[in-house]
């Protein structure tokens, strides 16, 4: 409870930073997050960890998040998020803008290799499930030039599974991001939306 410090990068109740590759069977599992200042869980430059049966209630900015863009394989399972609000402090990107926290979503990922399965938004001021849509990779994996940060093309990255989510009381459901084009057709199975101003909202996108 509490956790959190708005505004200020790295200050966030759960986070796995620069942990590249990590062994199989890493997670963060069964936590209770509630009344955090900034955020909920975030994987920043770490690949195929499982996030899975956390519950978030009435935090700021962006819930369950992969940071950068260049996160893959993680996994977020069986989460509940609810009343997630914005943020009224900006986080500084690192790339000379600032973070979307103040369009609060309970799953923001900057990366679509992810899977993200069986999971619920119950309420969030601005989107259920959003796709960030920067051309480039961001942050603190651009500023130490991180394998990949200079070539990979975030917009055309292949998205992981997205299947079985439900999202109610917001006002975006879904938003897959602006002027994708995934390297590889994309298929969003089995989501369920209601009591949301537009379930699924996609722009000057290819291959969904």
């Amino acid at each position: 409870v509490n956790m959190g410090q708005m505004g200020d990068d790295n200050r966030f109740p759960i986070q796995v930073a620069f942990g590249g590759y990590v062994p199989e069977g890493t997670r963060i599992t069964k936590n209770s997050i509630h009344h955090s200042l900034q955020r909920c869980v975030v994987i920043q430059a770490t690949h195929d960890v499982i996030v899975d049966h956390n519950v978030a209630y009435h935090t700021h900015g962006h819930c369950f998040v992969t940071e950068d863009g260049i996160e893959t394989g993680n996994k977020f399972l069986g989460n509940v998020a609810m009343n997630i609000v914005m943020s009224t402090k900006s986080i500084d990107a690192g790339d000379g803008n600032d973070q979307t926290d103040s369009f609060a979503s309970a799953f923001y990922m900057a990366s679509p290799s992810n899977d993200i399965q069986g999971n619920v938004v119950a309420g969030a001021q601005h989107t259920g499930f959003f796709y960030e849509s920067f051309l480039r990779v961001r942050g603190a994996s651009a500023e130490y030039k991180l394998p990949g940060f200079d070539t990979l093309n975030v917009k055309h990255m292949p998205f992981g599974v997205f299947k079985d989510n439900l999202a109610h009381g917001v006002q975006i459901g879904l938003n897959p991001g602006f002027g994708r084009s995934p390297s590889e057709p994309m298929t969003f199975f089995g989501f369920s939306c209601w009591s949301v101003y537009d379930c699924f909202h996609s722009q000057h996108s290819h291959n969904l």
